[in-house]
């Protein structure tokens, strides 16, 4: 079994498991957790599908829009960055023609926002893959919060190091 070395990895992993969002979860659900990218709070444009498009204008009564775009249909999968080339300029022309509304191209854009994933939490405290067993053993420390057990940790991890 693999085993954690050093004392700040062992703390900064108790920290994050004491958490809410770990409590019941398995070993192995703990670990694909702290292995997943996290978010970082910055709003981003990601395509849309043209199926997706069509399916939103229909859907919300756009028929108008609809029509105006016929070889979307044939092409359902094709991603489209609303936010760039030229549909912003097809959409403001929808807009000036009340097909639809700057609301609807608000609503239609959200369709694509998303947030930014940035580094795991491994990652971000310098730890990087974070397994199972890792977690086990976080979990299986019982009285961390005793200075005594602490400082036994302690040596005991400098010499595993060594």
């Amino acid at each position: 079994m693999p085993t954690i070395v050093k004392l700040k990895y062992v703390t900064a992993l108790r920290a994050e498991l004491d958490k809410p969002g770990y409590k019941g979860l398995s070993d192995a659900e703990c670990a694909a957790r702290m292995n997943a990218p996290m978010p970082t709070g910055k709003k981003v444009q990601q395509p849309i599908s043209a199926g997706q498009l069509l399916s939103w204008l229909g859907a919300n009564g756009n028929f108008s829009a609809l029509a105006k775009l016929p070889a979307l249909s044939a092409m359902p999968d094709l991603q489209l960055d609303l936010s760039a080339g030229g549909w912003p300029k097809t959409l403001q022309g929808l807009v000036d023609a009340k097909d639809l509304t700057a609301g609807d191209v608000a609503d239609l854009q959200a369709l694509g926002e998303t947030e930014e994933l940035g580094r795991s939490f491994g990652e971000q405290i310098g730890f990087g893959l974070v397994l199972p067993d890792y977690v086990a053993q976080v979990r299986g420390y019982a009285g961390m919060d005793d200075p005594a057990i602490e400082a036994q940790l302690a040596q005991l991890l400098q010499e595993v190091s060594r």
